[in-house]
């Protein structure tokens, strides 16, 4: 939130946060407004019109962007959905899966930085997925909950809760804790860095509860260190060769009696379970495959 309707600069998401909340909108000190939006220039035509299009440019490369995708990728019927708790390893298959597909596409002959843009027209972060909006791009990714049914193939991946908290916990050391409060939004949760490792801030359960028990066979879950294991039977669900980058070992992912409460062990205990299924090719609902 912030103090003048006229600054932009304060722009997280606040609406799940707030729905439910009792509060009082306070009486505006419109002294300390006026003075607040002459000392930044707000009151200025020229940094009115710099405020205006700086509002509005990120929606028209926003759709830009889709136009651009359409017309070379064509209608986008049957999306690919890379879905995930969160520091999971997503970023990584949804860049495989990129990569794929303009390599499908157009060949191997086509150059890198032709080929890297093409990529980037073909992938998108959705923080919010509609059906609708998941008809906008070939290859998407999110962490949102599955409270819809979504139409092409989607692969959620799940990976540790120690290694997500540790790595948010270095992310916010080097971009801040406003990256944080982001990612919560992304994951459907709130909180802050204070709560890290004595509270599931990160909604790991009930990521992984949602994304395993929906009713649809669209759905193809994932432990992040078995993708490298399991890319064949990725690639096939998706129905296109995925190639991945070369595995790298994580740092030790056990959570230490002194990072966390004794609340927060259930989450490896449910990591633990969950991988075992996976690994042994039995289902983690009734939709993995």
């Amino acid at each position: 939130a912030t103090h003048t309707p006229n600054d932009s600069r304060a722009n997280l998401p606040v609406e799940e946060f707030v729905r439910d909340a009792e509060c009082e909108v306070p009486i505006m000190n419109r002294k300390l407004t006026s003075w607040y939006e002459k000392h930044m220039g707000l009151r200025n035509p020229t940094t009115a019109l710099k405020y205006v299009f700086g509002r509005y440019r990120s929606v028209i490369a926003q759709q830009t962007k889709r136009l651009l995708s359409r017309a070379i990728f064509g209608r986008v019927e049957q999306p690919v959905i890379v879905a995930s708790t969160g520091r999971s390893g997503s970023t990584l298959l949804w860049d495989a899966i990129a990569k794929s597909l303009v390599r499908e596409r157009f060949g191997d002959e086509v150059p890198d930085f032709i080929s890297h843009r093409l990529e980037l027209l073909s992938k998108e972060f959705k923080s919010r997925l509609s059906p609708k909006e998941a008809c906008d791009f070939p290859v998407l990714k999110t962490h949102d909950l599955p409270s819809t049914r979504l139409p092409g193939k989607c692969i959620f991946i799940f990976g540790n809760p120690a290694d997500a908290m540790r790595s948010a916990s270095r992310l916010v050391s080097e971009e801040g804790e406003i990256w944080l409060q982001q990612h919560l939004y992304n994951l459907c949760s709130h909180g802050d860095l204070s709560e890290l490792y004595q509270k599931d801030i990160l909604n790991y359960e009930e990521q992984i509860n949602a994304w395993t028990n929906v009713d649809a066979d669209n759905i193809l879950v994932v432990c992040c260190e078995d993708i490298w294991d399991r890319i064949d039977e990725i690639s096939a669900f998706i129905g296109m060769k995925v190639t991945l980058p070369k595995k790298r070992e994580r740092l030790s992912s056990s959570i230490d009696n002194g990072d966390a409460l004794e609340g927060l062990q259930h989450l490896q205990g449910l990591y633990n379970r969950e991988r075992q299924r996976a690994a042994s090719k039995l289902s983690l609902g009734p939709l993995a495959r």
